[in-house]
């Protein structure tokens, strides 16, 4: 299988407002939007493997990997890449815009205290986290710090209370259908 690489500036997929462009034929923009909060919420230098699933879709049907990111410190760049398809790329002009998350990983954690706890998502946990508008700030940027490890979404927080927000945000198969915030 032939590796993909996708060169991309994400000002490309913007509006003079700053707003990723609708277009209903692609998910793209969303996509690398994703990609760069992933790869901006941490410090630079080291990369990570992330929960985001691979774009690509190889013989018609989805990869099946995840992506890792990586920022590097200079210059501004994100890179990703897929380690089932081979997948890679670079993303560029995302500074200052709403996906940029840098400060986040500079500023002191949540009331001053190191992350300590860990919460196991599914797929269709995360996707709800990520796509909810009602998180405080610090909370969000510890929904997109997620990892995938051992074949798990691993979300971390400090001293549990994203990770306890993740569990009333999102409801559990066993408690049945409910209301969620993020609806």
């Amino acid at each position: 299988m032939r590796a993909t690489r996708w060169i991309t500036d994400l000002r490309h997929f913007m509006t003079v407002g700053g707003r990723l462009v609708s277009d209903r034929r692609t998910s793209l923009p969303a996509y690398l939007s994703m990609v760069v909060e992933a790869a901006t919420a941490r410090p630079a230098g080291s990369w990570v493997p992330s929960p985001i699933r691979c774009y690509r879709r190889p013989g018609r049907k989805g990869c099946q990997g995840r992506i890792h990111v990586y920022r590097a410190e200079s210059p501004d760049l994100v890179e990703w890449a897929c380690p089932a398809c081979g997948a890679f790329g670079i993303i560029t002009g995302w500074e200052a815009s709403r996906w940029d998350l840098q400060d986040a990983w500079t500023q002191p954690p949540v009331r001053g205290h190191t992350p300590s706890h860990e919460v196991e998502l599914s797929d269709d946990e995360y996707t709800a986290l990520r796509s909810c508008t009602e998180l405080m700030r610090e909370h969000r940027v510890t929904v997109v710090r997620a990892i995938f490890r051992d074949g798990r979404i691993v979300l971390s927080g400090s001293s549990g209370e994203a990770c306890s927000e993740a569990r009333e945000v999102v409801p559990r198969p066993e408690e049945g259908p409910r209301a969620s915030p993020c609806a």
